[in-house]
């Protein structure tokens, strides 16, 4: 009976983990749209004419760089090959799913 209970604990814990996660990257998502539009505003509108951009549009444009631009950091010599594939693999699932949330949001 203890067993089920740890693994209840467990199975709650690990949902908590997800949940908070997709919380926090889709909070962090709109800062940073909201960041580049202000900046947008600040230095492209003056300098180069351009329309103004929305938070939505920025939003896309800051997943698509970061995900452009995402450094693998250092390489772990002692982690496997296949944790390695699942983990560029699911930042890749993520990105998409966030983009495609933020497409559906502004339409």
């Amino acid at each position: 009976m203890e067993q089920e209970s740890k693994a209840q604990q467990n199975c709650f814990a690990g949902i908590g983990v997800i949940s908070s996660t997709a919380i926090l990257l889709v909070l962090v998502s709109l800062i940073d749209g909201w960041i580049f539009v202000r900046l947008w505003r600040w230095f492209i509108l003056p300098t180069f004419q351009l329309p103004a951009l929305t938070i939505w549009p920025a939003v896309g444009i800051c997943i698509v760089v970061r995900y452009l631009t995402r450094g693998r950091g250092p390489v772990d010599k002692d982690e496997p090959v296949w944790k390695t594939i699942v983990n560029s693999v699911a930042y890749s699932v993520m990105v998409f799913l966030l983009g495609a949330l933020i497409h559906w949001l502004a339409r």
